[in-house]
């Protein structure tokens, strides 16, 4: 079991603050991808179902807590072993977070599933037509997405996951000066802990990409499905 912690902290003004305080009313909120696993959130622990038994489970979670109007972000990632029932259970070291994203994908067979603390609903972020740029022979292919910062993760079943922060304006912003969208070249993720190979280039059938918006705590699931 291989897991990594990021911490981020964020002033906020008092309108933020009131912004989110509503959220905290919201019903509990749950996706399962196209078949099968399941994750169960308490305030104590994050629960895979219905994986492969013995497989390997790529997890990413967010968390944010606020306090004197001041936003910490903590982004949790890592692979771990299922049993043999098709479960595992997330390494935490604390609670959970009310205002927190999980996801779990298996990664032998790509399906996947994302939950949150009954009591808080992230936001469903809908990606764009032209999220995923295939672009020619020798240039890697990019993820386009309108966001200041975002946490990006790549999952190729059966091969392995890479992800990274990235900022509209940053050293991986591809993008031209004073665009919306930053563009982040796939070959510039990084290997999560238990991934040992370089990240692709290019996109393959049925690679997953999931991006989450801390600021926003929204997250996108996308299939690649081929060029358009």
């Amino acid at each position: 079991m291989i897991w990594a912690k990021r911490t981020m902290t964020l002033a906020i003004g008092i309108g933020f603050a009131w912004a989110a305080a509503p959220e905290l009313a919201r019903p509990g909120w749950a996706q399962a991808g196209s078949s099968g696993p399941t994750l169960l959130v308490t305030d104590q622990s994050v629960t895979a179902a219905g994986m492969t038994p013995g497989g390997a489970v790529v997890w990413l979670g967010m968390a944010r807590k606020v306090a004197e109007y001041e936003a910490t972000f903590v982004r949790r990632h890592g692979t771990m072993q299922a049993d043999a029932q098709g479960q595992a259970q997330l390494p935490l070291t604390e609670a959970v977070p009310l205002q927190s994203i999980w996801a779990a994908i298996d990664l032998q067979t790509g399906a996947y599933a994302t939950a949150s603390p009954a009591g808080f609903a992230p936001l469903a972020i809908q990606l764009g037509p032209g999220a995923l740029e295939v672009r020619g022979a020798g240039l890697a292919d990019r993820l386009a997405d309108v966001a200041d910062y975002a946490e990006v993760l790549l999952v190729r079943p059966g091969k392995g996951a890479w992800g990274k922060a990235v900022g509209r304006g940053g050293a991986d912003d591809e993008g031209n000066p004073g665009d919306a969208a930053f563009r982040l070249a796939l070959d510039k993720l990084e290997p999560l802990p238990g991934t040992a190979g370089p990240p692709p280039a290019k996109l393959s059938v049925g690679d997953l990409v999931f991006v989450l918006h801390p600021q926003a705590m929204g997250l996108a699931a996308v299939t690649f499905g081929g060029k358009p």
